[in-house]
This record gives C-alpha cells, structure tokens and sequence, in this order.
C-alpha cells in the first residue's frame, strides 16, 4: 500500500475507534453460492446485498414507499431475486466523508458507488474485486452497447494494472455543456435584443439589475446569477462564463506544443475573472455571493431575483418551473454563450467518469452489481412502451430514475428525443421511434394543446430552439472543448487534489469580490503545493 495512503488509513482507525467495527461487514454469503445464470438470471432463493447511497431533498417517493420498497426494489427481488438493503444513507454534501469514514473503517456494504478519487483509494487498500470477467459474462448486450457508446474512456478510468475495478457509470459528456440562461420575459419587457455578443450580454446583465426588470418599482433583481459553489454544475457555475473567454477552469487542455496543462491557470482565465470582478464592483452580482451556496442561489432564483444564469440543458426543469409557480408568465431562453472576441467559443464538457459501482473483496456475489445494472437499462431504455411504474411524474416531482443503486445513460438519448420531436414536425411518421421518443412527443403535446402546463419544461428543453437544439448544432461544427485528461486520478490528486480545488474556489472568489492579486497568487501556490507534480503525472499518463 502507498504510504500516504497507509498513514490516511492509520489515522483514521487512531481517531474512530472500534465505533465503526460494531456493524462489521455484512453477512450476505452463503455456505454454497447460488448461480444465476446470464444477465437476467434469478437467484432461486433471494439473497441479501447491502449498499449504502447518496439521497436528497429530491428524492421523492409515492405514498407509502420509500428507498428500499418501490417500483426498482420490487424489480431487483421480483426480476433477480436480490434483496438490497441500505446500510446507510446521506445528503450528497457529507458523501465524501462519510464514505471516507467507511473506507478508512474496512466497514464497506457489498457494493456501493464511489468516485474516482475513491475508487483509486480502494483500489490501492485492495478492498474491491476485479470485475473484467464479470462483467463480460454477466452484463447485457444492451448494458455493453451503451457503455461504449463513447469509446473505452469509461472503462479506461476504471482499469488500473490491466483489471476493470469498477463499473462505470456512463453518460453523455455533451449533455454537460452549460448554456446562457436568460429570463425573456425580463427582456422583452425592457425591449433588449437578444445577445450575440459578449458587449449585447453585458448590456442584457446590467439592465436586468439597473431598470426595474420585473416592473415593481423595486431595486430588488441582479444580473447575473453566481453562488460561491462556482464550479457546481447544473446552475450558477462560471465556466461556461469563462469558455466565452477560451478559459476552461478545472479540466486539462493542451497548450501550443501538445502537453497538458490545468486550464484554471492559464492567462484566459483572469481575463474571465476580471469582467465578473467588474460586474460583482458595479453591484449586478449578488454582493453576499460569497456566502451563498447553490442552494439558497436557486431560493432567491424562484424568488425572481435574477434574470441570467449559466447552467444545464435541464434548468427549465429545475430551477425555472419552481420560479414559474411564483410567476406564471415567467418565460426563459438557452442561448449559445457568446465570444468575448471574433474566435468562436467552445463549450467545455468532461471526458472523465463520476461515479463507479463496485464490490466489495470478499461478496460472494459480484454478478449482482451488473445483475442490477442490467435491470435499470433494460426498464429505463429498451422497454417499449416502458413500464408506467418507471415513468417520472413531473406533476408530484416524482422522479423514479432517482431510486436505483446505480445508472447508466445512453449518450445521445437527449439529442434523440429532440431529434424524434423535430421529425414529427417536419411531418416525419414517429414508427420506429424508441419509448423515450415517443414520451418526449406526447409531453410536449400535451403542453403545447393546453391539457398538462406540468410539461413546461420538457416544451423549454426539447423544443426547436432550446438548449439540445443548441447542444446539437455545437455537435455539427465540433463545437466543444472535451478534457483531455480521463485517467484514474494520480498519486498527487488523490493526496492533494481536494486541498487544491478548495484553494482554488477560495482564491477565485476572493478575486471576484476585488482581491486583485488572488488570482496570480493562486497560480503559484497551486504550482508549489502540488499542480506542477499532477501536471507531470498527467503528462505522463498522455504519453504512455
């Protein structure tokens, strides 16, 4: 084991005590291992697997259901014959630490999902199982074909010495691009041209804080939406902010000799700060941003309070059809994120994988992970129709998609659905269209012929102008700026990769807020206190 992490683990056990022992590791074998045959194979006698998962508030269930007794629980024993149970569960925001906490213990459920810094660590403490055999005998057709629906990137992150070590939990990098979210009724109202421009956007910010946007005779609004999570995605992050500058903070880009180099340091990205520096001094940001966390951000947005944000395709969805009960003429618009010069923007996207589902070393039954993987697909994707019980029920906010112990997504389900509504419209028969398609197109009737205003989101989301729209004409002229780097995370990120992410929100922050000498400070304390190590290390991941 690498020391640094001996001494991590050694400390732990120091300051938790045998506490943490007391659940032990759980007893699911069995004197004889049962075998269920194929991907959809039934255990005859139902076995217990343990898991533990990250929830929250949007984790929303039918009356008398919950976690462990719904529609994907009753699928896993019906279907499988796997029993999950949770041994715990926890906010999204105490994950890392709490997951940590149970590595450092050795008190791991028989399977869970984990990060890539985690992943390496478990690895490293050979706590996990290989899963390169299991998954080639056990995982579905349907399962491998979506996986590798963008190449081996997935698997490559999750293979260290030759051996698949988790299952990765794929998804579209594309459908991470962030757009320019603008309140149009807000526009319209202070009749503003739309911006194709970072001078005509600008001018959209400070007028939504500066004239009385929302007509009530208040000096109630800002222009632009930020909260101090800047680098959350989904909502009030700023990269997509500073890809208008050729800035692409916290993923790694080649420079003009062909290395890679960390783009949160690179001189475009003060340029991006110091226009948010601008507007944050002239009072179109919020001036206690600092302070504020996505989530009280997304309390003042359905309040009114803002009228440009930048986030996801999905933001019609949350936070804009909350803010819409309080204003039910609210409207809002994706827009392409301008260039601040005559070089076009790219919208920067990941390559690497966030979550992995593995098994513990000693559970009798690793096929069980891929057994459950298998289900979701098979119910979510390949169903035709699917099952009601698996549709989302956007009326209660009932999300079912959101209960399982792990997902895996297609990479173009999104541009498909768009792709599916856009047919129909140019008068295109829908036979052969997938459930999802075909879902897609019943909501957005459904909204546009009055019957069911719940569909307001996917109408914003999917429809001939809006963000997938959008999404899929960058598609067409290559119009992203993908992490180069998609590697298991290095020996220095995983001892020093969150000290410097930490530093790196701080000194920003304190950048906007008017520290002018953050940003150059921060450049070189990243460097000093661990960035020139993990640029060498990613530099030879590349070359290898």
């Amino acid at each position: 084991m690498d020391r640094k992490l001996f001494l991590f683990f050694t400390a732990s056990f120091m300051l938790l005590g045998p506490m943490l022992f007391a659940s032990g590791q759980q007893g699911t074998e069995e004197s004889e291992k049962q075998v269920a045959p194929g991907p959809f194979g039934k255990y005859d006698t139902p076995i217990t697997v343990t898991a533990v998962k990250s929830v929250d508030d949007t984790h929303k269930y039918y009356q008398g259901e919950d976690l462990e007794n719904n529609a994907w629980s009753r699928a896993y024993v019906d279907e499988l014959g796997i029993n999950l149970k949770y041994d715990w569960t926890v906010n999204g925001t105490q994950w890392d630490q709490k997951m940590n906490l149970a590595i450092a213990s050795g008190s791991l459920p028989d399977i869970f999902p984990v990060g890539a810094k985690q992943l390496a660590m478990l690895v490293e403490a050979e706590l996990i199982q290989p899963l390169g055999a299991i998954y080639d005998e056990y995982a579905s057709d349907d399962l491998k074909e979506i996986q590798l629906q963008q190449g081996t990137i997935p698997f490559d992150a999750a293979t260290f010495n030759g051996q698949l070590m988790g299952i990765p939990e794929t998804n579209s990098f594309i459908d991470a691009a962030n757009f320019l979210w603008i309140r149009e009724d807000w526009r319209n109202a202070l009749n503003l041209s739309k911006p194709e421009t970072m001078d005509e956007l600008i001018k959209i910010i400070y007028a939504f804080a500066n004239d009385d946007p929302d007509g009530n005779g208040k000096d109630d609004t800002y222009g632009f939406a930020v909260s101090n999570n800047i680098y959350n995605y989904g909502y009030s992050s700023i990269e997509g902010f500073c890809n208008a500058f050729h800035a692409y903070p916290t993923i790694w880009v080649k420079d003009s000799s062909g290395k890679l180099v960390y783009g949160s340091i690179q001189p475009e990205m003060k340029e991006a700060l110091i226009v948010l520096q601008k507007m944050f001094k002239d009072g179109v940001i919020d001036p206690e941003f600092g302070v504020k966390d996505r989530g009280k951000l997304v309390e003042d947005t359905v309040a009114g309070k803002y009228g440009v944000g930048i986030g996801a395709q999905w933001n019609p969805f949350w936070p804009y059809i909350q803010a819409r009960e309080n204003f039910p003429n609210l409207q809002v618009a994706a827009y392409e994120i301008p260039s601040a010069d005559n070089k076009p923007s790219l919208a920067q996207i990941p390559s690497s994988i966030g979550k992995f589902l593995v098994v513990r070393k000693d559970f009798l039954y690793p096929e069980a992970a891929v057994k459950l993987t298998n289900i979701f697909v098979q119910h979510q994707f390949i169903d035709n129709p699917l099952r009601e019980e698996f549709l989302e029920d956007s009326e209660k906010g009932i999300a079912p998609h959101k209960w399982p112990i792990f997902t895996t997504w297609p990479a173009f389900r999104v541009l498909d659905r768009h792709k599916g509504w856009m047919a129909v419209q140019n008068g295109e028969s829908s036979e052969g269209f997938n459930s999802e398609q075909l879902d897609t197109i019943d909501r957005m009737n459904s909204y546009l012929d009055g019957t069911d205003d719940a569909q307001w989101g996917e109408w914003s989301t999917y429809k001939s102008d809006g963000p997938v729209a959008i999404n899929l004409k960058r598609v067409e002229r290559d119009g992203f700026m993908s992490n180069k780097f998609f590697g298991a995370p290095t020996e220095t990120m995983v001892t020093k990769g969150s000290t410097l992410e930490k530093m790196e929100e701080e000194m920003f922050i304190r950048f906007i807020m008017g520290d002018t000498e953050a940003f150059d400070k921060f450049v070189a304390d990243w460097k000093v206190l661990g960035g020139d190590s993990i640029t060498e290390e990613v530099n030879l991941w590349a070359n290898s």
